[in-house]
């Protein structure tokens, strides 16, 4: 209707206006269909380039499904890896602890063992020392007598020896054979008679003290009687005679016979008591402890204070004994030290094979993580590209752009044929200007009929909503009526029985009424319903055409929406790893963030770089720590030798000091002290002259050397003079170090001993020259130091080992 309004709006003109109109309408019909052929040609290229863009993501999209899929089976590969590794690397660690406990062990045991090898070695050394001192005193016959030892030291021809060196028994019996021996322990055996008395004429003449010997020409063995060995046999504790538990050479057999073949040996004095009972007390009884129960009946024992030193070949004997089996024992814990010291270093060695291994694996762990972490990170790139790819192919822009370009061609077509029916409409205006007018009649017609349709169409359709309305409403009446009739038929039908026929006829007769009305009044109301329907269905179809227009941009602002979740998640992947590879923010980055020229040339250097950081090889996590660590430790290792530094000077600025000060107070000293050395010397001497000189010109190092001339002679050194020309210039020194630094107490022994008389009394005389700030004790022999002293003090011994002191005060025996 408003076409047809601008149509006779046109024709209502002049002609010639209409036609110039036309001709407008022509151009603007040329000019849109200029720009429609221009949008067909823009459209046919972005649908080619959209079409050549799908085959391109297409290709990407199968190149990133082919990446994703290697890379996935780069993640198992890199995932197993790491398994492997972390397992081999817990394995490793759990063999390390092994070993680690295994080397504490081998470790405990190497240093028990080798302090039980020590112990021994201890012992031996212990054992050996004690032999060789027993050897060493049995060979210089140090535990016998005077007399003894002078024999046995002067080799006389005939001597055998003392009886205890060639006796041997168990060390249980050294007890009880020292008390059964005694003092015949040290007798000493003899060949014969003649050199029992070689010896004693030879002890005589040297008064080397007394001895007894044992010929065996003379000695006659000694039995213990059949029926006393019978009885005492057997009591209880018996051991055996004496003479039976020791053993000696066969030919010695009359000497140990006679020494202790009528001895016996018991456990206990209890025991022994009980056998001397039996026999009457007529045999000799000795115990394990010491105790003698003798002939007689009488007893002795006690301890001893000291250990009896007689019988030492028995007791050498057992410490060769000893020695040998603690040398065994060494030699056994020595071996197995030096076993275990091997097994030590062999797990020391495993234990830092292990270590490397470990250490190895550990970087292996680390490396197959890292890459791990890697692939995962590429693979979660390589499917967020894919996701994009998958979405930017399912949005279909090649179905679009054909839709729009096919619209767009319609539309071109369309207007092509209104320039053809304009051309027309010009072509006949300009030969017949009448049908312009008619033309304007058909329009006005056309106009009026439209405007009269679109008046009865508005008002049917208000018409229709009324209808509609009330027809709704009295629906909604009819369905109440006829719930009230049935209702009400229901309670006829309950009534029914109670009613007369003629009342049921005339209820009957209303009811097919109000139902024959109810029933027309319904179909009327359906169709009306029905005209609402087909009215309802033309509002339905334009809803429709809303939706799908409304879906439409539904679709296009889920596109947008799309991609607008997919830039966010590419710059929260970006943000991602600004943080984790960069440590900055996006806000940091942008700030920092400067223009690149070229982005090629960027890219492979990002790409070298990142080359080149893998090539460092794994990430040390602990670094940070650790530096934190050592630089505490450095730290405090810097304090430390900056405190020894300081201490260092203040100790070297001491030493200088004391240095100064040594030097200052020695050269002083020195001045002094060769000054009252030249009046010393010259006043002892009688004359001459004395100098003191330093060998170096360094105080400290310098020696000092004497230069005397005592008078008449010419200067020379200290060591060509005389024993009483050195004595007296040693004194000279002396006294002139004493007159510089006065010394209250002063000991003087036998100084002047190699002095002669005159320079003894020149001594003396100058003593006597000191105040009384210095007091001198001398001890001497000489008459001339006694006779300068104040007091004498002698002493004397008039008794052996009785000493007594004598004084005499020379000044009041002068007055």
């Amino acid at each position: 209707m408003n076409e047809g309004k601008e149509r006779l709006a046109q024709y209502g003109e002049d002609p010639e206006k209409v036609l110039e109109n036309l001709r407008d309408r022509f151009v603007a019909l040329m000019q849109e269909e200029a720009r429609l052929t221009n949008r067909v040609t823009g459209l046919e290229t972005e649908l080619s380039q959209a079409r050549a863009k799908e085959a391109q993501e297409d290709a990407q999209h199968q190149t990133y499904q082919a990446d994703l899929a290697q890379k996935k089976k780069d993640l198992a590969r890199a995932l197993s890896d790491f398994d492997q590794a972390r397992q081999t690397v817990q394995e490793l660690l759990q063999t390390y602890r092994e070993q680690e406990s295994r080397l504490g062990q081998l470790r405990e045991a190497y240093q028990k063992e080798q302090g039980l090898m020590f112990d021994y070695l201890d012992k031996l050394k212990t054992l050996k020392a004690k032999k060789n001192s027993l050897e060493t005193i049995l060979a210089n016959h140090s535990h016998y007598y005077a007399g003894v030892k002078a024999v046995m030291q002067a080799q006389l021809p005939g001597i055998i020896g003392p009886v205890s060196e060639h006796v041997s028994f168990d060390p249980t019996y050294t007890t009880a054979l020292e008390v059964a021996m005694q003092a015949s322990a040290q007798h000493v055996i003899v060949a014969d008679e003649a050199a029992a008395k070689s010896a004693i004429s030879h002890l005589k003449k040297t008064r080397s003290g007394r001895a007894t010997f044992l010929p065996l020409t003379t000695i006659r063995t000694r039995e213990l009687q059949a029926r006393f060995y019978e009885q005492l046999s057997a009591m209880p504790g018996f051991i055996g005679v004496a003479s039976q538990l020791v053993t000696y050479e066969d030919d010695l057999q009359p000497i140990f016979s006679n020494l202790l073949g009528s001895t016996v040996l018991f456990e206990t004095v209890d025991q022994a008591n009980a056998a001397a009972k039996r026999v009457a007390y007529q045999v000799r009884l000795i115990t394990l402890d010491g105790t003698e129960l003798r002939p007689g009946g009488s007893f002795s024992g006690g301890a001893r204070q000291k250990q009896n030193a007689t019988f030492l070949k028995p007791e050498i004997e057992q410490l060769e004994e000893t020695i040998a089996k603690t040398q065994e024992k060494g030699k056994a814990a020595e071996n197995q030290t030096q076993k275990l010291k091997a097994a030590c270093d062999q797990a020391q060695a495993d234990l830092m094979t292990l270590q490397g291994q470990g250490e190895e694996a550990r970087l292996a762990a680390q490396k197959a993580e890292l890459l791990h972490q890697q692939v995962t990170s590429e693979v979660a790139d390589l499917q967020t590209l894919l996701a994009a790819s998958q979405e930017s192919l399912d949005k279909g822009q090649d179905s679009k752009l054909s839709q729009n370009l096919a619209e767009t061609r319609e539309q071109l077509e369309g207007l092509r044929q209104q320039k053809v029916t304009l051309e027309e409409e010009i072509d006949s205006l300009r030969h017949d200007k009448d049908d312009l007018n008619r033309r304007r009649k058909a329009l006005e017609e056309d106009l009026s009929d439209w405007q009269l349709a679109a008046k009865d169409a508005e008002n049917r359709y208000q018409f229709a909503q009324e209808d509609l309305r009330r027809l709704e409403l009295e629906q909604s009446q009819v369905q109440t009526d006829i719930a009230d009739l049935q209702s009400l038929q229901a309670n006829h039908q309950t009534q029914a029985s109670e009613l007369s026929e003629e009342q049921l006829q005339e209820q009957l007769h209303q009811a097919k009424e109000k139902q024959e009305a109810g029933e027309a009044k319904v179909i009327r109301q359906q169709i009306a319903i029905e005209d609402c329907d087909g009215q309802m269905d033309d509002i339905a179809e334009q809803l429709l055409r809303a939706n799908q227009q409304n879906e439409s941009l539904i679709r296009q602002q889920t596109e947008v929406s799309s991609q607008l979740q997919q830039l966010e998640h590419q710059l929260q992947t970006l943000a991602r790893q600004l943080a984790e590879d960069f440590q900055r923010s996006f806000e940091e980055a942008e700030q920092a963030a400067t223009a690149v020229a070229d982005i090629a040339q960027a890219r492979a250097s990002l790409s070298q770089l990142r080359k080149d950081i893998k090539a460092l090889g794994p990430i040390n996590s602990d670094a940070i720590a650790q530096y934190e660590e050592v630089n505490q430790r450095l730290t405090f290792l810097n304090q430390q030798k900056a405190d020894l530094d300081a201490s260092k000077a203040l100790l070297l600025d001491t030493i200088q000091e004391m240095d100064s000060e040594v030097t200052e107070r020695f050269q002083t000293t020195f001045a002094a002290i060769q000054e009252s050395f030249k009046q010393t010397f010259r006043q002892m001497f009688g004359g001459g002259s004395a100098e003191l000189r330093l060998t170096s010109q360094d105080l400290l190092e310098a020696g000092v050397d004497i230069s005397v001339q005592p008078p008449g002679k010419k200067i020379q050194s200290l060591n060509l003079m005389s024993g009483g020309e050195k004595a007296l210039s040693a004194l000279a020194l002396l006294f002139a170090i004493i007159r510089v630094k006065t010394i209250p107490f002063v000991i003087l022994d036998e100084v002047e001993a190699a002095l002669d008389e005159a320079n003894v009394k020149r001594f003396g005389d100058y003593l006597n020259r000191f105040d009384k700030s210095s007091q001198f004790i001398v001890v001497t022999h000489r008459k001339g130091t006694m006779a300068a002293a104040d007091s004498i003090y002698g002493v004397t011994m008039q008794e052996s080992g009785v000493s007594k002191v004598l004084s005499v005060q020379l000044k009041d025996m002068q007055n």
